[in-house]
């Protein structure tokens, strides 16, 4: 994670890179830093709906169990 973060301070709109954030994010339980990656790329594709299904799972392992709702309705 430490070398995906240096990557996007570098390059913010790296979109690959900040793709595997998220999925790093969510698999080391680090679920508000999954979210801030994901929100940034919902800035360029907000119909995307695989995003949406990962900021979904943030939000239910946060117990935020009405937002994770409405983002799975997005992802669908």
């Amino acid at each position: 994670m430490f070398l995906v973060e240096k990557i996007l301070r570098k390059d913010p709109e790296n979109e690959a890179i900040r793709r595997k954030a998220v999925g790093i994010c969510l698999r080391l339980k680090r679920y508000s830093d999954a979210i801030i990656h994901a929100e940034e790329l919902l800035k360029q594709f907000p119909n995307d709906g695989g995003v949406w299904e990962q900021i979904a799972a943030a939000r239910m392992n946060q117990n935020q169990n009405d937002e994770a709702r409405a983002a799975y309705e997005k992802a669908i």
